[in-house]
């Protein structure tokens, strides 16, 4: 059984580390790149807030309905994690076609593997 403060230090570690690891990949990218990338990415900010908007409404709906809190946190649970492996599907599709180099891709798809892995084991946590 994981712990609730465990499970939360170790998805907030792991962002951490995550984040710093994606710093250090955005380093080895020229100016140009960088605009590139920023460039590329530009309209997805704004549709991400998309899922995030009916993950809440869901939440208004489903305590409506009373059930019980375990059962909320492993449907929410499921479609964050599947949310979050469909974006990164995404993301790294379209980062395939931008000629980045491979240190960078390398880079920072270690820190968003890293940033996930925190959220699945925070969300196993959450579960216990």
């Amino acid at each position: 059984m994981i712990s609730l403060p465990l499970a939360m230090g170790v998805f907030f570690g792991a962002f951490v580390i995550g984040r710093i690891v994606e710093e250090k990949a955005i380093r080895r990218l020229s100016t140009e790149q960088k605009g590139q990338l920023v460039e590329a990415f530009s309209g997805t900010r704004l549709l991400m807030l998309v899922p995030i908007a009916a993950l809440a409404a869901a939440y208004v709906a489903i305590a409506q309905l009373q059930l019980d809190p375990t059962t909320v946190l492993a449907v929410q649970g499921a479609v964050l994690l599947g949310f979050v492996v469909v974006a990164e599907f995404l993301v790294r599709r379209r980062m395939g076609t931008l000629a980045l180099p491979s240190d960078y891709l390398r880079l920072s798809g270690i820190g968003r593997s890293v940033k996930l892995a925190g959220l699945a084991f925070m969300l196993i946590g959450l579960q216990h």
